[in-house]
């Protein structure tokens, strides 16, 4: 990972802990004190508080293993982790904007939300300090945490979101290949209610894994150049958007959810991860971390997933 902290460190210029979240997620550091980080503790060292989300693996201890790495190489150095989940982190998180102080290191999933904290003064400008390495990562995966040519977080990781599914319980439904068109999504769900199979696993009680739907929706009939339109205008009621929304009831109408779906969450042991890790669910819609959450939240991924 670069080593982008100067010798000397202040709470205003820590950066690198990690340099390497999704395309969706990425670390970023506050502007100004944190609320409970910072000062030195009894050593001596300088505290920084990093808040992440990584509680599943590879991250619950990777995080781990690179916050010593980083201390181990700078003693002056104290990094206290807090590992959230999804949900908590968000709603804390919330709390503390309302407050003017945030953690000095934090996950963040960048576009409006990270843009208003940099536009709050809440988060670093952290342009001059990544500019002689930047430029070698993907460029898709830093857009979204650059406003007017400035960089606010670095992403650790990029992937996509997509359907996982469960080859075993394809098969018993007689389903040869995955759906490639939305036709064929809604062919497969019927199949394989029909085999007593529920279809998709979905955290009903969460609002991001249900967002995917009309969303991705949206994106494929309206396009990027559309969705932005739309954002800037703050006007989603275009046909493009009323199709999505048409196309999302045809799902919704063959009740493919798991029993209970509006209640579930997506970690725990009835969470949507546990659903599809446990073979309770022939498909999910979720991004590359997926397989980690199924085998921690589940019985493992030995249900044959692609």
């Amino acid at each position: 990972m670069p080593d982008t902290a100067p010798s000397s460190f202040s709470r205003r210029r820590f950066l690198g802990v990690v340099s390497v979240a999704g395309l969706g997620t990425a670390v970023l550091t506050s502007c100004g004190d944190s609320d409970s980080g910072g000062g030195t503790d009894s050593q001596g060292r300088t505290v920084f508080e990093w808040w992440h989300i990584q509680t599943t693996e590879p991250g619950k201890h990777l995080w781990p293993e690179q916050a010593k790495a980083y201390e181990k190489a700078h003693p002056k150095v104290k990094i206290k982790l807090v590992p959230l989940e999804n949900d908590a982190f968000k709603s804390k998180m919330t709390a503390l904007v309302g407050t003017g102080k945030l953690p000095d290191l934090y996950n963040t999933w960048g576009g409006g939300v990270l843009k208003q904290q940099a536009e709050a003064g809440l988060t670093e400008d952290i342009t001059d300090q990544v500019k002689d390495w930047i430029d070698d990562l993907v460029p898709a995966s830093r857009k979204a945490y650059e406003f007017d040519g400035r960089t606010y977080a670095i992403p650790d990781d990029i992937g996509a979101v997509g359907f996982w599914y469960n080859k075993a319980l394809f098969k018993k439904a007689k389903i040869d290949a995955p759906p490639t068109t939305w036709s064929e999504l809604l062919d497969a769900v019927k199949k394989l209610k029909a085999a007593g199979i529920t279809p998709i696993a979905l955290a009903g009680k969460e609002k991001w894994p249900g967002m995917y739907y009309w969303a991705y929706l949206a994106i494929r009939i309206a396009g990027v150049d559309g969705m932005q339109k739309a954002a800037d205008a703050k006007d989603f009621t275009g046909d493009d958007f009323v199709k999505a929304g048409e196309h999302l009831k045809e799902l919704v109408d063959l009740e493919p959810f798991q029993k209970g779906f509006l209640g579930a969450a997506y970690p725990g042991p009835t969470g949507q991860g546990a659903t599809m890790g446990n073979a309770k669910a022939a498909m999910e819609l979720m991004g590359q971390w997926a397989p980690n959450v199924q085998k921690s939240e589940g019985k493992g991924i030995g249900h044959d997933l692609g």
